[in-house]
């Protein structure tokens, strides 16, 4: 037979054992991050409604505001800079700066005006960021 004591014992140990483990639970808490919420909700939003606008940096102001857009077309080049539209010779692919002249619209005819009315179309297409290609279109 068993000692009274020890039974008494184990019973207390069990009992201290049982009230201490009972206010802690033994499940491990499910933790989620800002980017696994985003993961799940991103397939039911539209992407056109959460996609932000891209910001113009100082950088690429600066850039815009101290370039020429220039066009060549038929062995001439094309831009127009402080509201004047110049024409320019190319040789070799550059363009020959001491050969740039403003074009005198007064005296051009119908299809010469058609011709830069298309070219100076054309230099105000693309966005700020045309960088999309080479830069060498030939018309």
């Amino acid at each position: 037979m068993m000692d009274p004591y020890l039974i008494a014992l184990t019973l207390m140990a069990i009992w201290y054992i049982l009230i201490k483990t009972k206010g802690t639970k033994r499940t491990k808490k499910i933790e989620y991050r800002q980017s696994d919420i985003h993961m799940v909700v991103k397939k039911f939003i539209n992407p056109v409604s959460y996609d932000h606008p891209s910001r113009q940096s100082q950088s690429e102001k600066h850039a815009e505001k101290n370039s020429v857009k220039v066009i060549f077309v038929d062995d001439k080049a094309y831009w127009v800079s402080n509201n004047v539209f110049y024409c320019a010779d190319v040789d070799n692919g550059n363009v020959d700066t001491e050969s740039a002249k403003p074009i005198d619209v007064y005296n051009l005819d119908k299809n010469d005006i058609k011709k830069l009315l298309f070219i100076l179309d054309k230099l105000g297409d693309g966005s700020s960021n045309d960088s999309g290609s080479s830069g060498d279109k030939r018309l």
